[in-house]
């Protein structure tokens, strides 16, 4: 199974609902077991290589001056596409997909 397939499965909405005839200590198992389904979601996310897109600079005033931003965290990441050495944003860590990436 790799990262996308575990992000469907996780991310499908199963139903966590405990019957009426359990008890109230199953409710706490259910959701600790839904605080951790989100962390996990949240750390896989991150293994799904995304496209970085163009940001401008905070102090350029026409938009025209700027580079390449992490999809996720909107930190910037370079100047220079592609940046092949950098597989992750070094901010979020965030892996990243220079596959067809062109400044603009």
């Amino acid at each position: 199974m790799n990262e996308e397939r575990a992000l469907r499965v996780l991310c499908s909405g199963v139903n966590l609902e405990i019957p009426h005839y359990l008890c109230e200590g199953m409710e706490k198992m259910v959701d600790v077991a839904e605080d951790a389904r989100k962390i996990a979601v949240k750390a896989l996310e991150k293994q799904v290589a995304r496209k970085p897109y163009f940001r401008p600079w905070d102090w350029d005033d026409d938009g025209t001056d700027g580079g390449l931003a992490c999809p996720n965290c909107k930190d910037h990441l370079t100047d220079y596409v592609p940046n092949d050495c950098q597989k992750y944003c070094m901010n979020c860590g965030q892996k990243l997909d220079w596959n067809n990436v062109e400044e603009t």
